[in-house]
């Protein structure tokens, strides 16, 4: 009796051990399928990377994975001009990304508002959208970031003026924040 409980302990450390080895395997094999496809959007190459990351979605059903996926697909279609795919593909990813992750859906909801700020498209949308980003840990460097997009969708289309003139009111904004947070601490000392 005692052999066959061991044999059984054996068995199921075994089983134990090889699911947490293919756990660890896909995980690797996604990783390094996300960055192949993430290279091609590095250098630019919109078109390849996002068919990679179609290829990649359909490889896994994990909503973390897909969230980050989604996010590159909208980001590509973002860089691309195509706004109303990368708006799908940007809120399919805010619906399966990990509430508690700030950053994430800071990144994510900072697409979205520079598409729709880009656009002029300031609809109900927006409003919940804006909703939500004020639920975050807003700070000058969130409100920077979501400026920074904007700007970048501008330098894309060569409106360098209206990218300059975004950015510059993004980085007075902040160094008054600056000025306004050392005047407090030179009250209190």
């Amino acid at each position: 009796n005692n052999n066959n409980n061991n044999n059984n302990n054996n068995a199921n450390n075994n089983a134990d051990n090889n699911s947490s080895e293919s756990s660890k395997n896909n995980k690797l094999i996604f990783n390094i399928n996300y960055n192949i496809a993430d290279y091609y959007h590095l250098i630019t190459e919109y078109d390849i990377s996002t068919s990679l990351f179609f290829a990649l979605s359909e490889m896994t059903d994990n909503n973390s994975e897909l969230s980050k996926i989604y996010f590159s697909i909208g980001h590509n279609f973002r860089h691309l001009g195509i706004f109303d795919k990368a708006i799908i593909y940007l809120e399919k990813a805010l619906t399966l990304c990990d509430k508690k992750s700030n950053s994430t859906k800071s990144r994510i909801i900072s697409n979205i508002i520079s598409i729709d700020y880009f656009k002029n498209d300031f609809s109900d949308r927006e409003n919940v959208i804006l909703e939500e980003l004020n639920g975050l840990l807003i700070n000058e460097n969130v409100d920077y970031n979501i400026k920074r997009h904007i700007a970048n969708i501008y330098r894309r289309t060569n409106k360098l003026y209206e990218a300059e003139k975004i950015l510059t009111e993004s980085i007075k904004k902040q160094f008054y924040i600056f000025l306004d947070e050392v005047q407090n601490v030179k009250e209190w000392e």
